[in-house]
């Protein structure tokens, strides 16, 4: 055989046999990069998924989270006294206080710790007011939202009481009776003395601006 011939012919059909299986490896090697990348396309769509999922889980948690404190906080307001405790507690309060005073006398205080049914009736009713404190003190209730309801009511037992709440202190020789009410009591009367300041000087600028607008006029 003639090698010469030979060549001529094999080689352009190894050189194209070549070339053909390069196509064939790059179009193997495209799909793969096809594949890669449609794989990758659904990964990102099912992390894209996870993603909100777990971001609606979170909002639904908030969502739990936030109406559990409302719940929290509601049920602990309704242990208050409601307005016939407190009625009756003001007529037992009424036969200890001679003077108008709105505040528990200091020299009745040992005769009222005799009175069985009066001191349950007003200790009862400054219990109430305690475990209300200690829950804000302990942030199971929020601050703002109980001093909006009943800061008034705090304010006004623990200075009713004050008198009283000193003498059981020293009765039991137990500085932390009613602290919690005490504390707080403290707080929000300093804070309902600054906004009432606040508000005087507002209104005493409204004022002075009409009596301006009046001397204009």
């Amino acid at each position: 055989m003639d090698w010469n011939f030979a060549g001529t012919i094999v080689a352009p059909i190894v050189q194209a046999a070549a070339a053909t299986a390069g196509v064939i490896g790059l179009v193997f090697v495209w799909i793969q990069i096809r594949e890669t990348r449609n794989q990758l396309s659904l990964a990102r769509d099912q992390l894209k998924l996870s993603v909100d999922h777990l971001a609606l889980t979170v909002d639904q948690m908030k969502q739990q989270t936030m109406w559990n404190q409302v719940h929290a906080q509601h049920t602990l307001l309704s242990v208050l006294p409601s307005a016939d405790a407190e009625r009756e507690l003001w007529k037992v309060v009424g036969k200890y206080r001679a003077a108008p005073s709105w505040q528990f006398p200091h020299d009745a205080c040992a005769r009222l710790y005799d009175e069985i049914d009066d001191w349950m009736t007003i200790k009862g009713f400054i219990n109430c007011f305690e475990r209300l404190c200690a829950a804000i003190s302990a942030n199971s209730l929020d601050d703002g939202y109980a001093y909006s309801v009943h800061g008034a009511r705090v304010i006004d037992t623990f200075n009713t009481f004050e008198h009283y709440i000193n003498y059981i202190r020293r009765k039991r020789s137990n500085a932390t009776i009613y602290l919690e009410l005490e504390k707080v009591a403290t707080r929000w009367a300093q804070k309902a003395k600054s906004e009432q300041a606040a508000i005087e000087s507002e209104q005493a600028k409204l004022h002075q601006a009409r009596g301006m607008q009046k001397t204009v006029g």
